[in-house]
């Protein structure tokens, strides 16, 4: 499952990852950036919802007509989204975070690589054109190159997303337990001194 061949059009069989490798790349990359987010209990289920489009215009592009569809939606609609729902996870981590320096370095880190991979010799982003994401997709150094790009982003958005403590979400948005046996606060109305992983 993790990887496939494919015939390049010089008619070599090489080896790539398959569609199912990229699944957990992409759904890992939801949750912590819809976490900190206002209206959880929209903006989560939201969040997987378009990552899934995303996932399927990206990686199975080629593999089945209706997917020219997914990629469409996915550059006119979903990767607009998703540059919001970024700035936004960013913007609300930093204002409730107890490690303010991480998430303005987890910024730095995801918007630096975003915007200048290429200049170090990355290959790895999605291609605007369909016929050119094909081809991305059964190049093997296209696919080493994208690994690095969901793992670079993972890291910065859960490191960024787990500075701000469960206590603390809690306490924001679900008021009914806000204060409840000291949920959110110390006792005296001040916040508490929450480690990074913060549980429950």
């Amino acid at each position: 499952l993790a990887f496939t061949t494919c015939t390049l059009p010089n008619n070599k069989t090489t080896m790539i990852h398959g569609v199912w490798f990229w699944l957990p790349m992409h759904m890992l990359q939801a949750y912590p950036m819809s976490r900190n987010l206002p209206f959880p209990d929209f903006i989560i289920p939201f969040a997987h919802l378009i990552w899934v489009i995303g996932y399927i215009g990206e990686h199975w592009a080629g593999l089945a007509e209706p997917v020219d569809i997914a990629f469409e939606w996915a550059h006119k609609y979903i990767n607009p989204i998703m540059g919001i729902m970024l700035l936004s996870h960013f913007f609300f981590t930093y204002k409730m975070s107890n490690h303010k320096l991480v998430v303005i370095a987890c910024f730095i880190a995801h918007i630096g690589f975003m915007t200048q991979a290429k200049r170090f010799g990355l290959i790895g982003s999605p291609k605007s054109d369909y016929e050119e994401q094909i081809a991305a997709i059964a190049d093997p150094n296209w696919n080493d190159d994208h690994v690095i790009l969901h793992v670079w982003y993972l890291t910065t958005l859960w490191v960024s997303a787990l500075t701000v403590p469960y206590k603390r979400l809690a306490e924001k948005y679900v008021p009914q337990y806000a204060g409840r046996n000291g949920v959110g606060t110390n006792g005296d109305g001040q916040d508490e001194k929450s480690t990074l992983l913060a549980g429950p």
